[in-house]
């Protein structure tokens, strides 16, 4: 984790799609050039047991697609701990969709880790974004130069395989 100051700034990005509350089950696929992150959406049906109910289409599942990452964290904190988040302070809430870190610490302290290289250039980190999809059991976060989102239905799993079978990480 990293550690904030006063210049952070968390903003809600308006309209990204929100995250099954039960289970978003999300799926993280990264390489140099890309990362993904599938998950479930909210507001799907589901079987007695709280699994996701199959419609003739099949279930609802969003792709984020971050161009350009430079580093990525998939971890803690859950949705019990969530209040630990170093950003909560600053705005950043559960369950609700997608946020965007303005003057953020942590692509400021990778821009400082990097100064030491002989070409490094601080307009290539003033072009990223701090990005972070809090789901239920973990939370993802990133430093990436833009985002898109695509919407399949399916099955999350078998999404995720056509996804990686027909096209290069």
């Amino acid at each position: 984790m990293y550690t904030i100051d006063e210049f952070d700034r968390v903003v809600e990005i308006e309209g990204a799609p929100r995250s099954d509350g039960g289970a978003p089950s999300p799926i993280v696929l990264a390489s140099d050039t890309q990362l993904l992150v599938a998950y479930h959406l909210a507001d799907f049906d589901r079987h007695a047991d709280g699994a996701p109910q199959l419609s003739a289409d099949g279930e609802r599942i969003a792709l984020a697609r971050f161009r350009g990452p430079c580093a990525h964290m998939f971890g803690p904190p859950n949705d019990e701990a969530f209040d630990g988040h170093p950003l909560v302070a600053r705005g950043l809430r559960c369950f609700n969709g997608m946020f965007k870190v303005e003057a953020s610490s942590w692509i400021r302290a990778l821009a400082k880790m990097n100064s030491v290289h002989s070409r490094h250039d601080d307009a290539s980190y003033a072009r990223l974004g701090h990005f972070i999809l809090p789901f239920k059991d973990q939370t993802f976060e990133c430093v990436a130069a833009s985002y898109a989102f695509e919407f399949y239905r399916g099955r999350l799993r078998e999404v995720v395989g056509r996804i990686v079978a027909t096209e290069p990480l």
